[in-house]
């Protein structure tokens, strides 16, 4: 949709200085588009340290989510990548050929696989984190320690308020903030 000078309304309200977002509509669409923006600069900016290290997108995704839900089965960790089960199976099949993770049958249902890390694992994530805490590092420059506690409750507030309960996977999974 475009405002009266040809240009898109969240384009116009992400010039708006916030005193001048007049209403609970306008701060709720800015702040859609603020936080979609830099959760896409981060995804970029830690893509490119990832790449370093020979990691897509999804696989850097897939590995943190697997440490954070370590032996879910292979459905839970596809859900909780948002993909389909069957591209989840060959992006971990990907990842276990290359001695990152391993899956192990569920000792009381053989048709279901547990995803583990593997022992070489560590390395990587290590890497993998170190990327993320220099990115974090760059983010947050200019802020005080009391700004980023805010900035904190502030997004867990939102968060909360987004949140919806999780349909199939009755695991207790969790996903994994973005890096």
């Amino acid at each position: 949709m475009l405002g009266s000078r040809g240009r898109s309304k969240n384009a116009a309200a992400a010039e708006l200085p916030p005193s001048d977002v007049r209403s609970r509509e306008e701060a709720g669409n800015l702040l859609s588009f603020q936080i979609g923006r830099v959760a896409r600069l981060l995804r970029q900016r830690f893509d490119i340290g990832a790449k370093r290290l020979g990691f897509t997108r999804a696989q850097w995704h897939a590995i943190k989510v697997i440490r954070h839900n370590e032996g879910s089965s292979q459905r839970c960790i596809a859900e909780i990548l948002e993909m389909g089960e069957v591209t989840a199976g060959r992006l971990i099949a990907k990842l276990e050929a290359d001695g990152w993770v391993q899956r192990c049958p569920d000792q009381n249902d053989g048709r279901v696989s547990r995803v583990y890390l593997a022992s070489g694992a560590a390395t990587v994530l290590g890497a993998l984190d170190t990327i993320s805490a220099e990115e974090g590092r760059r983010a947050l420059q200019g802020f005080s320690p009391q700004d980023i506690a805010r900035l904190s409750r502030y997004l867990d507030m939102i968060a909360r308020n987004l949140a919806r309960p999780p349909e199939a996977c009755a695991e207790g999974a969790k996903p994994v903030p973005e890096a």
